[in-house]
């Protein structure tokens, strides 16, 4: 009997030793993992902060490279005489090719087919909310508008979205003569730099009398054109009104109907011969660029 009260009272105090010992390790295991847990969110954190950093800077550079090409874009000697040339061929064009109104009014009735099937069916098929407001882009067109939107785009053999492959339209106008020679220069350039298009702009009417891949805006005034109070007629608007050849205008990244409402940001600069501003150099960006840049993963991990 004695013996079993004894065995009982050492088991108790060997547990209550054990328990006792056990808590300071519990303790210490606690802080150690609560000290190791803290140290992986703060290295974690730190990795965070300097892929940020990383990022912005990135940013920062691709839009200072671009900043510096349309500088030097607008300031090219073949620039400036094509965006001269472009602004007295596009006045004559029609005239040229011996267009009459009742033959413009035929133009431009054709023009509405591309408007309402090509370019609305595209529209619709990457916005589920409705359709384009094919009157209010139409109205917006004056002669020079229709003949050349006509055969840049309408008349054009290359499908939607490859309108940048015709070099010249077959009218045999002075600006198909200018458009053949200045086009596949202009737009090798466009592709290496990955630019979405690139516009020239008289001063005076506000025209866009080139674009690289002919969209909708081509040959339309950012003066008073259907698109003239959108970002691209902003851009112009305010590089229009810089007094020196190194003003850089920028306008963020928003819907743009011409680009099936995509986002489009806009950089553009004066273009002068001498001291005589003749025009207006744009550059239509595309948001992949930068998406790219803020989706590439390395060193975030699977959680990042």
């Amino acid at each position: 009997m004695i013996r079993f009260i004894t065995d009982t009272f050492g088991n108790k105090l060997l547990l209550a030793l054990l328990g006792v010992s056990l808590i300071p390790l519990i303790a210490m295991g606690s802080a150690m993992y609560y000290l190791a847990s803290q140290a992986l969110m703060y290295e974690a954190s730190n990795r965070l902060e300097a892929v940020r950093t990383i990022k912005a800077a990135q940013v920062e550079d691709y839009f200072q490279l671009i900043h510096d090409q349309i500088q030097s874009f607008s300031g090219n000697r073949m620039v400036v005489e094509a965006t001269e040339a472009f602004e007295a061929a596009m006045a004559t064009a029609g005239d040229e090719s011996g267009v009459t109104p009742e033959q413009l009014a035929q133009l431009k009735a054709e023009l509405r087919t591309y408007y309402e099937i090509d370019f609305a069916s595209e529209y619709r098929n990457r916005n589920q909310s409705g359709n384009p407001n094919v009157d209010l882009l139409l109205n917006g067109l004056d002669d020079d508008s229709v003949y050349l939107q006509y055969q840049y785009i309408k008349k054009n053999p290359h499908p939607l979205g490859s309108k940048d492959l015709l070099d010249a339209a077959d009218d045999d106008s002075q600006y198909s003569v200018l458009h053949g020679k200045f086009h596949p220069v202009v737009r090798d350039y466009l592709n290496r730099f990955g630019f979405y298009d690139i516009f020239l702009v008289d001063i005076d009417s506000g025209d866009i009398v080139y674009s690289v891949y002919k969209e909708l805006d081509y040959a339309t005034s950012l003066k008073n054109g259907p698109y003239a109070s959108t970002g691209i007629g902003r851009a112009f608007q305010d590089a229009a009104a810089a007094n020196v050849n190194d003003y850089v205008a920028f306008i963020d990244y928003e819907a743009y109907t011409p680009s099936y409402e995509e986002a489009a940001s806009f950089l553009a600069s004066p273009i002068f011969d001498g001291d005589r501003k003749v025009g207006v150099a744009i550059f239509q960006l595309p948001i992949a660029r930068i998406n790219a840049i803020m989706a590439e993963r390395t060193g975030l991990g699977k959680t990042g």
